[in-house]
């Protein structure tokens, strides 16, 4: 029912969009994985960058779900070439115990920041624009609830770019999660490559 709750949520969150925006998805795998999430962005019309709202999920095989609604600023002034990413990610994690024991989740505020940079020409050995980016949440304890103790998620990333709206992008994602119930606690760590492809209309 929580899960129901929070999807219904993002959807009428993304719902509220301005048709203006412009929208952003992405589907990513493994043998194990699937992951895929849809982003807005919308410019403040301040010249001060714009508005990402956005929601994600992800579900790994016997070992993890997790929801997310995102909600940052984005901006380029600062450093020629520079993309930063500074804003907030609210989150549902269920999680299993390595052995199905133990089944617990975890739903928190996280902060986020990220930054991402196309490669020069000098760097770059392909006919073809290639990114670098990465990114990281947090959600230390008082902003973790439910069973969690805390939650951080780091990700690092390389993007194809092999049309103007498309790319092809490898994703290394590492998350961490504590979790406490009924007087045992246990951590969750997870290592992830995903495979993934996004598309902005």
């Amino acid at each position: 029912m929580k899960r129901f709750g929070l999807g219904c949520a993002l959807l009428i969150l993304l719902a509220a969009i301005p048709a203006y925006a412009g929208f952003g998805a992405s589907l990513y795998v493994n043998q194990s994985s699937v992951a895929g999430s849809l982003m807005a962005d919308m410019d403040t019309g301040t010249g001060y960058g714009a508005m990402a709202l956005g929601a994600e999920g992800v579900y790994k095989d016997d070992d993890f779900t997790m929801l997310s609604g995102i909600f940052a600023v984005k901006n380029d002034n600062f450093m020629p070439g520079i993309r930063y990413l500074v804003g907030f990610k609210g989150f549902y994690l269920d999680a299993e115990k390595s052995g199905g024991h133990l089944d617990n989740s975890a739903t928190g505020l996280a902060f986020l920041f990220g930054m991402g940079y196309e490669l020069d020409a000098g760097l770059n050995p392909l006919p073809i624009p290639v990114s670098v980016d990465g990114q990281l949440a947090a959600s230390p304890k008082p902003l973790t609830w439910q069973e969690g103790e805390y939650y951080w998620e780091a990700r690092a990333g390389l993007g194809f770019h092999v049309l103007s709206n498309a790319t092809i992008r490898l994703d290394f994602r590492r998350l961490s999660a504590k979790f406490e119930d009924k007087g045992h606690s246990w951590s969750k760590d997870d290592y992830n490559v995903l495979l993934g492809y996004e598309i902005r209309f």
